[in-house]
């Protein structure tokens, strides 16, 4: 039998160039680690967001499908979600495919 390999790109390095390049912290967008339980809605935190919203059934070393274009044309995006989104976009937007997507790989 023939073994097919799927190929993407490292979710985490691109996340660790994004936050190198213009100086964020995704985990924690605007600074505000909640203090106690109640000021958790504030808290922004792009891996989370991603995981309830875009990937599905995460597991170590698995491959995602990544739609940019989906995120940012989404009215009911949140705001700071499409501006993280967006710098993704322009960064990695040659290796989207026409619909604005890419395969993602996922490993910690």
């Amino acid at each position: 039998m023939r073994k097919v390999k799927k190929e993407g790109i490292d979710y985490h390095e691109m996340v660790a160039f994004i936050e190198k390049k213009y100086s964020i912290q995704l985990r924690d967008y605007h600074k505000n680690y909640p203090k106690s339980n109640e000021d958790w809605k504030s808290y922004m935190d792009f891996w989370h967001w991603m995981l309830e919203n875009c990937f599905s059934e995460v597991s170590n070393g698995c491959f995602q499908w990544w739609n940019m274009l989906d995120i940012l044309e989404d009215e009911e995006t949140p705001d700071w979600i499409k501006e993280i989104t967006q710098l993704f976009y322009n960064e990695f937007k040659e290796e989207l495919d026409a619909d604005g997507g890419v395969e993602v790989y996922i490993s910690w």
